[in-house]
């Protein structure tokens, strides 16, 4: 690779893993300055709901062999 497909790369990386996170972190401040938002609620929602979604989905969209999910579901 040459120094023009890093840099191609390096933003890439910037603009679809780094730029969102930052983008929720500063939300979440903004928020929580505004709303003054409850933390321990937050974090049940967190547990409850969105981490079982983001996991379903994961699952969902993986391509893995039959085998190794039977295996997984027997584990």
């Amino acid at each position: 690779m040459n120094l023009g497909e890093d840099i191609v790369n390096f933003l890439q990386i910037l603009l679809h893993v780094i730029v969102p996170v930052f983008l929720l972190i500063i939300i979440g401040a903004f928020l929580h300055r505004k709303f003054q938002l409850d933390l321990h609620t937050l974090s049940k929602l967190n547990m409850y709901l969105l981490m079982p979604a983001v996991s379903f989905v994961s699952v969902y969209q993986n391509k893995i062999p039959v085998e190794t999910f039977v295996y997984i579901l027997i584990f």
